[in-house]
């Protein structure tokens, strides 16, 4: 049995000393200092389309300490919501994405950003089964987004074809282990 790794635990309590929208700017800097802001497409999306975020923005919101990489903001859409995700990319002057897979919507946005939404994900059975676990999380003042719970995260990840989502595992177990403590303590409290 391989060891406990806690090597994540130091970052992941910083993390969470912060608010949502805090931890995902704390881990893309570089983004936001490009044009890019995830949260603020986020915000653009609130009551047009309904949907849960997956993906590295979702980690992060949930505060998980791994520095977002490719700049894409990933959304898991009610299958009836393809049409509003179309009319609220163009309001932002997206493009769309002719490489996009079956199932899925890529737009690419002004500032070089994309947005992936999808109806189905990963050992899931789409939108109806994240929404139930999904948490209501702040990404503006008065602006709220649901991000898949780390549990979802997890099944997203470790039943993936993507080997490069398979590598956050570890980070996301020890991110919820990490807010599993700090709920107990605090019911204790």
């Amino acid at each position: 049995m391989a060891r406990y790794d806690d090597s994540y635990n130091a970052q992941i309590a910083r993390q969470l000393r912060l608010t949502p929208a805090e931890r995902v700017r704390r881990l893309s800097p570089t983004w936001v200092a490009e044009g890019f802001d995830p949260l603020e497409i986020l915000g653009q999306l609130v009551g047009q389309v309904r949907f849960v975020v997956v993906g590295d923005v979702a980690g992060a919101l949930q505060g998980w300490p791994i520095m977002l990489g490719a700049r894409t903001l990933e959304v898991l859409i009610a299958d009836t919501a393809i049409g509003r995700i179309e009319q609220a990319m163009v309001r932002l002057d997206g493009r769309p994405a002719e490489d996009a897979p079956a199932g899925q919507s890529r737009w690419r946005l002004p500032d070089g950003g994309e947005l992936h939404a999808s109806i189905s994900a990963a050992g899931t059975r789409g939108y109806r089964d994240l929404v139930r676990d999904a948490e209501l999380v702040e990404v503006a003042p008065g602006s709220r987004v649901r991000a898949a719970s780390l549990i979802d995260l997890i099944r997203i990840a470790e039943a993936s074809p993507d080997p490069g989502a398979r590598v956050h595992v570890p980070a996301l177990w020890a991110t919820l282990g990490l807010r599993r403590r700090a709920d107990v303590v605090s019911e204790a409290a």
